[in-house]
């Protein structure tokens, strides 16, 4: 039987017991197996679990509830996975109002918030909304966790990448920079490809274009062997690589590459 499986069983059988269908312990149950779901690529049943999840909480309207703002944020995960950015942008606008009146602006939940938001927007091609809110993002994590590098790295990519959208520059670059360098102490593979496809995409030196596009391709086949070829970051990685080659007027391989996101790197679905 198959963990999601065993989550699920477990699940219908304490809507069974006397704590009823809509007491929070079953809103937590159902976040632990929305999670899953979403691990095992299966976003839709994920969506669909989690939302329920979120319905529960909030019919309680615990303040205090954790798990509600970690369900959404995994609700937000799973609507980015299938690329449905709309939805995720508003479960992210959700997660930052909540932040901002229940923590504060000075807070570790109000700058993870903004990081959110901003991280899908940029995925949702809309970078000029993204960069406030993600130099605001980095602005709070260097004061309330001064010495947080990995968190400090996460934010400073997602600003590189959309800095960096409309054509590579030097504060981009930069950012990619300092972050790859974190990474590499690190050591976490498919992290280290990302930030070397972030610098690869955001440098702006024409002579450099070789090395820029062999960062790029190998960052590719990095985080591809350990997050899978049709996952999330691979697949932004790609994305990178597709306008890497745009950028270069390198038109060919722009076109080849956009049409592996449908074939080879298409979105990774695992039915029931």
């Amino acid at each position: 039987m198959s963990c999601a499986s065993v989550i699920s069983s477990a699940g219908d059988g304490a809507r069974t017991s006397s704590l009823g269908a809509e007491h929070p312990w079953i809103a937590v149950s159902l976040y632990g197996y929305g999670g899953v779901l979403n691990d095992m690529n299966r976003h839709q049943e994920a969506i669909a679990t989690l939302t329920r999840s979120i319905e529960i909480f909030d019919r309680w309207d615990r303040r205090d509830s954790h798990e509600a703002d970690n369900a959404r944020s995994v609700l937000s995960q799973a609507y980015g996975a299938a690329e449905q950015y709309a939805a995720a942008l508003a479960v992210t606008e959700q997660i930052v109002n909540r932040a901002r009146s229940r923590r504060g602006t000075e807070s570790v939940a109000y700058e993870r918030a903004l990081y959110s938001h901003g991280f899908y927007l940029r995925r949702a091609d809309r970078a000029a909304e993204a960069i406030p809110l993600l130099r605001e993002s980095l602005s709070i994590a260097q004061r309330v966790e001064p010495h947080d590098a990995a968190a400090h790295t996460t934010v400073r990519l997602a600003l590189a990448d959309a800095l960096c959208a409309k054509a590579p520059n030097a504060e981009g670059k930069t950012l990619a920079g300092l972050a790859l360098e974190v990474r590499k102490v690190s050591g976490v593979e498919w992290q280290l490809g990302i930030a070397r496809s972030v610098l690869g995409y955001c440098d702006p030196d024409a002579g450099a274009f070789a090395h820029n596009e062999n960062e790029l391709l190998q960052a590719v086949a990095q985080v591809g062997a350990t997050r899978g070829d049709g996952s999330p970051q691979t697949r932004d990685v790609v994305k990178r690589v597709v306008r890497f080659y745009e950028f270069w007027k390198r038109s060919a391989s722009a076109t080849r590459w956009r049409a592996s996101l449908q074939t080879r790197y298409r979105i990774e679905t695992t039915a029931p």
